[in-house]
């Protein structure tokens, strides 16, 4: 690397310092998760494609604030749209057949 002109030697020791702080990252990550059973040589030892495997392997998703399991179509509560609404629709029209009141307006006075 001594070797290397400025430019080249520059972007290798970035690379190298991203590294590194990417390395350290990935093994606190690690050593902070309860279920780790490895030594902190073990973790350093490995490299960071391996960490970050074992890191992926780790992540528990946070499910805090979804909606409940079950079935969302069943509420306990009716909706309503203004007070005072019916709490189920009406009926629907009976189409077709004529009641008594249609009947007598149809008859012709005699």
């Amino acid at each position: 690397m001594a070797s290397a002109p400025p430019e080249i030697r520059e972007s290798l020791e970035a690379g190298l310092r991203m590294h590194t702080a990417r390395k350290a990252q990935l093994v606190a990550g690690l050593k902070a998760n309860a279920r780790n059973k490895f030594t902190e040589a073990q973790l350093n030892a490995m490299d960071v494609a391996m960490l970050e495997n074992l890191t992926a392997l780790a992540y528990t998703p946070d499910y805090s604030g979804r909606a409940p399991s079950g079935d969302g179509m069943r509420t306990s509560a009716t909706p309503q749209v203004q007070e005072g609404d019916l709490a189920e629709a009406p009926p629907p029209p009976r189409l077709g057949l004529a009641t008594n009141q249609q009947k007598q307006q149809q008859k012709p006075a005699a």
